[in-house]
Parts: C-alpha cells; sequence; structure tokens
C-alpha cells in the first residue's frame, strides 16, 4: 500500500471571481490524478500525499486550500483516485483583518483590535486642573464623577497551549514603559483587564488554543486617595504621646467631628488649601513586565 504517482489535469479546473456590494469572492480549483498500489488504500493517504489545508494558491498567496476531496475514479478501478482542491479567500468573519490562515495555526498572524469605552469616575480637578470645590472653598467629600472615554485593546492569537504566565498577569498593570500594536504607554497605564483560553482546536491534525487577552488603558492605575481623617499623630516632642494616634484639633483648639486634611504625615495640614492637598497613592495591582505578553 503506497503512493506511486499523482499529476495535475485540466478537467475540472475552474476559477470564479465575484463582487457584491463590499464583499469579493475569488476561487480557484485545482484536479490531480492519483495512482495508488492498492485497492484498499484510503481516501487518508491519498490526501496525505496533497498540499495541507491553508496551503497557498501557486501565484495567489492570498488564496489558501480551504477544502480537499478524494474520490476514486470509479468503482472497477479503485487504483486511480480524483482530489479536487478549492482555493479561496479566509472568511472575513474569523479574521476582521483578513489574514491569510497558514497551515500551521500557531503561525497565524496576531490581531489586535482597538475600541472606546466609557467609564466612570471620581476626579477631584476639572479639565483645567483647577479644584472642584464647594462655596466654602472645601473639597466635596467624595469627589466628582464624570463619565470618560478611554481606550480598550484586546489581542487574539492561536497558542500551543495555557500560557505559564496566565495566573500572575490577572489584573496586571505594566510595571515600565510598554509598547501595544506600535503605540507606546507609560508605567501604570495598562491593565489586563481579561484574558481567555479557548476550547482545543485543530488544523491540519495540528491542535492549538485561541489566547484572547483585553488590555484598558487609563491615565494611571494607581490610585490617590486624599489624605484626611478624624485622627492625627502627635507632633509635640516632649509629649509622652508624642507619635502616637490623637483626635486631630483644628486651628481653633477644638477636635474635629468631620475628615480633615492630612500632610502626608499624619499632621493636620497647615495651611489647608487645595493647593496644598496631600494625595496618598496606593498600589492595588500587581506590577508585572508586559514584554513577556504578545502585544506588539
Amino acid at each position: 500500500m503506497a503512493f506511486v504517482s499523482s499529476v495535475e489535469i485540466n478537467d475540472g479546473r475552474d476559477g470564479t471571481d465575484s463582487q457584491a456590494k463590499e464583499k469579493s469572492t475569488h476561487t480557484r480549483v485545482r484536479t490531480f490524478r492519483v495512482i495508488m498500489s492498492s485497492p484498499t488504500d484510503t481516501a487518508d493517504m491519498v490526501l496525505a500525499q496533497c498540499p495541507i489545508l491553508c496551503a497557498p494558491y501557486p501565484g495567489y498567496p492570498s488564496l489558501v486550500l480551504l477544502n480537499r476531496h478524494a474520490a476514486p475514479l470509479d468503482k472497477k478501478n479503485k487504483l486511480v483516485w480524483i482530489v479536487t482542491l478549492t482555493y479561496g479567500l479566509m472568511d472575513a468573519s474569523s479574521d476582521p483583518n483578513n489574514n491569510p490562515q497558514q497551515p500551521n495555526p500557531i503561525d497565524d498572524a496576531r490581531q489586535i483590535d482597538w475600541a472606546t469605552e466609557t467609564i466612570q469616575e471620581q476626579v477631584w480637578e476639572d479639565k483645567d486642573g483647577k479644584a472642584i470645590l464647594n462655596s466654602a472653598g472645601d473639597y466635596f467629600e467624595n469627589g466628582v464623577t464624570r463619565d470618560r472615554t478611554s481606550w480598550s485593546v484586546t489581542i487574539t492569537q492561536n497558542v500551543v497551549g495555557v500560557p505559564a504566565w496566565i495566573d500572575t498577569f490577572r489584573d496586571a498593570i505594566n510595571a515600565t514603559e510598554c509598547i501595544i500594536d506600535g503605540v507606546n504607554f507609560d508605567a501604570y497605564q495598562c491593565k489586563v483587564r481579561a484574558i481567555t483560553i479557548s476550547r482545543w482546536m485543530q488544523r491540519n491534525f495540528i491542535p492549538y488554543r485561541v489566547l484572547k487577552i483585553v488590555i484598558a488603558i487609563r491615565d494611571d492605575w494607581r490610585k490617590y486617595i486624599l489624605d484626611e481623617g478624624l485622627n492625627s499623630l502627635n507632633n509635640k516632642p516632649y509629649d509622652p504621646n508624642f507619635g502616637k494616634k490623637v483626635p486631630a484639633v483644628l486651628a481653633n483648639g477644638q477636635k474635629t467631628t468631620r475628615p480633615v486634611p492630612l500632610d502626608g504625615n499624619g499632621h493636620v495640614l497647615d495651611p489647608s488649601t487645595p493647593a496644598t492637598a496631600v494625595f496618598i497613592q496606593v498600589n492595588l495591582y500587581n506590577q508585572m513586565q508586559f514584554s513577556v505578553l504578545p502585544i506588539q
């Protein structure tokens, strides 16, 4: 049981080009006569001698092999097979960028898609950088909430399995400058919002999975909280309670009944103005090197 010969024949050759609205269709058909050595040879043995799926059409590499069909020439002669190869453009729904699939799915081009999204955030300054204050010149207790449009980036790539880094990058932000799709981002601007891994799939008997990473872009993913409170640290060097937490006292000597601004060192801020307000940086997310991600 073995392959004997193969030759391309004219019978069955075909080609079609068509245009419908904004979609063009191109197909090419090649036909081969394949001779095997045994009448018990199977279609799998015949197709093993043919180009594999997604192989490019000669002279037209954007057309790839989409279908292979092998059948005996007739019922009496089971040594001669007719193989029909159909080439065409990949379905745009499977790849919006019309990147042709490769015979090895791991070699497929990475897809990167950009989109805007609307989020809500608390702000303490207006668009011109001026403090948002009430009529008495104080900050609003919970700031002001505004809608804001931000970018998100979705990266899709075929992989040989679940990446080793997948768990450490949940909710991670970039620790250093990184480049996504040729665009530079400073540290702390990018956060991994979602990671999905598809079920196992197969092309040309090569198993693979589809990895999808969604990255949300912000000015800074670190959080900044106004330093304020009902207590302060005793800053009187000769007091037995020096350095200990005590009720915050206003300039008039009265204990405060509402949170007052602090100076970043645990002391009541003096003078207390929007220009001197102190915000404490809080790191809520793991900081990782995004260079290991397939984002460029």
